[in-house]
């Protein structure tokens, strides 16, 4: 960020302008003179724009991961019901996952101090998450095991739904992991350089004095 002599440095912390935004010691509050920052063509990582980022990274992320897991189980179980219903209840399942951890992100982004119901949150819609996908996992064991009980031996069988099953099963929670590990240091991480870094800073225009 370039800074020129007519410009001082201030940190967000104690933003002060004088072209109509509100004056505000309290950084979680200084974001309402924003439009005036705008104006000055100073880039700054609002929580807005972060949002906005975090949205857009979310849904690629989302979709992504609906086509991993779809393109792992439709071909070996295109002709079967199970297998779609398998993967109808993954999808929704995810997508209910997904949703809890946008509204508790959405919620840390919104207020500062909402750190508690963020994480809250996340863990019950991580802990949702894992349970419906063992119980859906291990129903789906005993059925497929029960329904070709009687064409195939019992280790067999248990051998194929192991397989057919465990791995995909496994990769999905690995993969949803992965993701709300990622969905949760990011914003963290700003947090902790807004808070500490003095390289966050603005240039704002200095009073010319008389």
């Amino acid at each position: 960020m370039l800074h020129n002599s007519n410009c001082r440095l201030a940190t967000v912390v104690s933003l002060q302008l004088n072209n109509g935004c509100v004056e505000s010691s309290d950084w979680t509050r200084s974001f309402s003179c924003l439009p005036c920052i705008n104006q000055q063509r100073v880039f700054f990582p609002t929580p807005s724009n972060i949002r906005s980022v975090n949205q857009s990274f979310f849904h690629s992320l989302y979709y992504l991961h609906i086509f991993y897991f779809v393109s792992l189980t439709l071909p070996h179980y295109f002709f079967d019901l199970l297998s779609s219903l398998y993967t109808f209840h993954f999808c929704f399942c995810n997508f209910i996952f997904f949703l809890f951890l946008s509204l508790s992100l959405l919620s840390f982004f919104q207020s500062l101090y909402s750190t508690f119901l963020s994480f809250s949150l996340l863990v019950v819609s991580l802990s949702l998450n894992v349970v419906y996908h063992l119980f859906l996992f291990f129903y789906l064991i005993t059925s497929h095991s029960l329904s070709l009980f009687r064409l195939h031996s019992l280790s067999a069988t248990l051998s194929v739904s192991f397989f057919s099953f465990s791995l995909p099963f496994l990769s999905a929670i690995s993969v949803d992991l992965l993701l709300s590990t990622l969905f949760i240091a990011a914003p963290y991480t700003v947090q902790l350089n807004l808070r500490r870094d003095t390289n966050w800073r603005v240039a704002i225009p200095e009073k010319r004095r008389d």
